[in-house]
């Protein structure tokens, strides 16, 4: 079995999903954003999902967001969704 899809079959396996879901396992080198919005206008995709770390303040303007640079150029609707649900209640 190839390295990645080893490594897809153990985040699937972290997250209970069925990796039959998985139709197609990709492997890109350049810039995220470009990559994944070319991909997805190469292979006409409907919804591209995303999670996002939700940095904010400095962080986030040092760092950049590959999301918001994704929703700006990507040829599809972007769903975006928390890596984690923080968790809220009262100090």
């Amino acid at each position: 079995m190839p390295p990645i899809r080893a490594a897809v079959d153990q985040a699937c396996e972290k997250e209970n999903i069925n990796p039959r879901l998985i139709r197609e396992t990709l492997v890109k080198v350049g810039i995220p954003y470009q990559e994944i919005a070319n991909t997805a206008e190469i292979l006409k995709t409907d919804l591209i999902v995303i999670a996002t770390h939700g940095r904010t303040g400095l962080a986030h303007v040092l760092l950049g967001s590959t999301t918001e640079h994704l929703i700006r150029h990507a040829p599809c609707p972007v769903l975006v969704v928390r890596e984690k649900e923080r968790e809220c209640g009262s100090a």
